[in-house]
């Protein structure tokens, strides 16, 4: 009797959605029992028929001809690489296959970590059994099978396992998905991929001349240009899907459309050469072909560099056709200004006096100590806005450190923002609490924009380090975005408050 263990493997996911092995394609581990007699080892058979030989126990990896026999207390565990098997909804999920017509039964257990394995029930010989693992309240993906021989009859005794295969895939039906990309103008600069991809699955592009999402036309020769936008999916079980999707490039005309026939006529404008337009808008008011004569605002035609240019009809402001004219003060004003005949007087009525309005509306000297700061704000700002918030401080009160400056003086101050990148300052999402009010955290939950929880803690003080969410799942840290907070306090008195809102990561 002797023992077979192969080594365990890390189950990884496939950057592309190449044609995934549907079968199982590694032995992490077996063992014979030696329930039949006549072998000390594992046997089974090349499509020879009933004539047994020693066989590698790879051999039921995905060939058809050959099988393992599982004699009684004898098992085998299989393992996927190429494809995780994955519960689709109302189809069967995984397929073990036995061959021959003795009447063998053996267990069946699945894992999800290739370490801890539940058990589905029984398989029989001489079928192909086809297991729906929603039947079973499975919901968990399957990275190995454990199947353990139960009887030792048959024409090669014992359970006689072919094949083990799950649905191609990991059962993920292709997402990916890219709307048709326009005919576009070579040298037509940076072309925006992202634009047309689905809003709803992240994913990168992939191609010559690509960076990042954009794709850089310039210096490009007209033709077809192939690209694969490759899909990185939420579900964990599923691989990567990829579409693939092509762009024409096309010599443009001067109004940039692709295989247009306009071009620039003798007066630079971009005309078809049939328009009657077409070489006849580039003439001047004196009938010059591209002269430079112009109408001015005068109704004269000049050069735009003849002094009298818009000057012939124009006021003592310069403006053609204007009113201004030179009032008693010397201005130049319009005749109903209230300021007619008035802007030689200062506000004290005196002829060419130096007071003046300040911004307070005071008729002072501007060197007077009291000029614009009769209405100033705590900052000095004449009619300024600002004040004194909650924590003494002088700000407008749309600033975002309006009330913001003093956590420890708010009975609940609850951050917006957090950082944790390790620098020390604000990498963990702690809310602040008025010192004696005796009080904890009841409960601590953090959500994605899905609704799908992603950490939680129940019944610890405020000052607790330990238990605020540093940004991290599973040891990985979450990517910049918006999460959701579900925050119970519970007061000495036995009240609670529920605190419900968002917090910003960035890194």
């Amino acid at each position: 009797m002797r023992g077979l263990l192969m080594c365990l493997f890390l189950v990884s996911t496939i950057s592309v959605a190449e044609a995934q092995s549907e079968f199982a394609d590694v032995i992490l581990d077996a063992w014979y029992s030696g329930a039949n007699p006549a072998w000390d080892d594992f046997y089974g058979n090349d499509g020879g028929g009933c004539p047994v030989d020693y066989i590698s126990l790879t051999a039921m990896l995905g060939d058809s001809d050959s099988l393992v026999a599982l004699p009684t207390g004898s098992f085998i565990v299989a393992g996927f690489v190429d494809n995780i098997v994955y519960n689709a909804q109302g189809q069967d999920d995984l397929f073990i296959e036995e061959i021959g017509s003795g009447d063998e039964f053996a267990e069946l257990h699945v894992s999800s970590d290739n370490i801890n394995y539940t058990y589905l029930g029984n398989i029989n010989g001489g079928t192909t059994n086809a297991i729906d693992l929603q039947d079973y309240n499975y919901q968990d993906i399957v990275t190995s099978i454990k199947i353990v021989g139960l009887d030792s009859g048959g024409c090669v005794p014992g359970f006689d396992v072919v094949r083990i295969y799950g649905l191609p895939g990991a059962n993920c039906a292709p997402e990916a998905d890219v709307n048709p990309l326009p005919l576009t103008c070579t040298d037509s600069g940076i072309f925006d991929l992202a634009e047309y991809t689905d809003p709803n699955f992240s994913g990168k592009w992939e191609g010559d001349f690509i960076q990042e999402s954009s794709f850089n036309t310039d210096g490009l020769s007209a033709g077809t240009y192939n690209f694969m936008y490759i899909v990185n999916h939420d579900i964990i079980a599923c691989f990567n899907d990829t579409a693939f999707v092509s762009i024409e490039l096309a010599p443009c005309d001067c109004n940039l459309d692709p295989n247009g026939t306009a071009i620039l006529d003798e007066c630079g404008v971009c005309l078809e050469p049939d328009s009657p337009d077409f070489n006849e808008s580039c003439l001047d008011c004196a009938g010059i072909p591209n002269g430079i004569f112009l109408l001015d605002e005068c109704g004269d035609c000049l050069d735009p560099s003849d002094p009298m240019f818009n000057q012939s009809c124009a006021d003592c402001a310069g403006i053609p056709n204007g009113t201004s004219v030179i009032d008693e003060c010397d201005v130049c004003i319009e005749p109903d200004d209230p300021d007619f005949n008035q802007s030689c007087y200062d506000c004290a009525g005196i002829l060419n006096g130096p007071f003046l309005v300040d911004e307070c509306g005071n008729c002072l000297e501007p060197l007077d100590p009291e000029f614009n700061q009769e209405c100033a704000d705590c900052a000095g700002v004449p009619n300024g806005n600002s004040i004194i918030d909650y924590c003494g401080e002088c700000y407008e009160p749309n600033n975002p450190m309006f009330n913001n400056t003093c956590p420890d003086r708010y009975e609940v101050y609850i951050p917006n923002i957090f950082s944790p990148n390790n620098d020390g300052q604000n990498d963990l999402f702690q809310i602040y609490m008025q010192n004696g009010l005796g009080a904890e955290v009841k409960e601590y939950e953090m959500y994605d924009r899905w609704g799908n929880i992603l950490y939680s803690r129940y019944k610890f003080p405020i000052d607790s380090f330990d238990d605020w969410w540093n940004g991290r799942v599973d040891g990985n840290v979450m990517m910049s975005s918006v999460y959701t907070y579900n925050i119970v306090i519970e007061y000495a008195t036995g009240e609670e408050k529920t605190f419900i809102g968002t917090i910003t990561m960035l890194h």
